[in-house]
């Protein structure tokens, strides 16, 4: 039996053509790296999709938290007094200069 890359030829009896003999093994070791490569990208991209996602809703919190911080109606609504106390500071300054 003579051998190549892709296994033992076998002389087919009676037609003189070689067949090639490849055991599981050898055609599990060859299909596998194609197999982990599409698990892998399949890992990958879930991932990335993932991260996508936390990504956005990230942005739309901090979004969302400057704008409750510099909506000056919400802080006038949440401290009327610290207002009123600026209010007169700034008169009371403003009339004495």
């Amino acid at each position: 039996m003579a051998t190549t890359d892709r296994g033992e030829l076998e002389k087919i009896p009676g037609t003189g053509r070689a067949l090639a003999r490849t055991d599981a093994s050898e055609l599990i070791r060859r299909a596998a790296p194609e197999r982990h490569l599409d698990a892998h990208t399949a890992q990958l991209r879930e991932s990335i999709d993932t991260a996508r996602q936390q990504i956005s809703e990230s942005l739309d919190d901090i979004q969302l938290n400057i704008e409750e911080t510099l909506d000056w109606r919400a802080w006038v609504d949440e401290h009327p007094r610290e207002l009123v106390g600026i209010a007169l500071a700034l008169g009371f300054y403003l009339g004495v200069r």
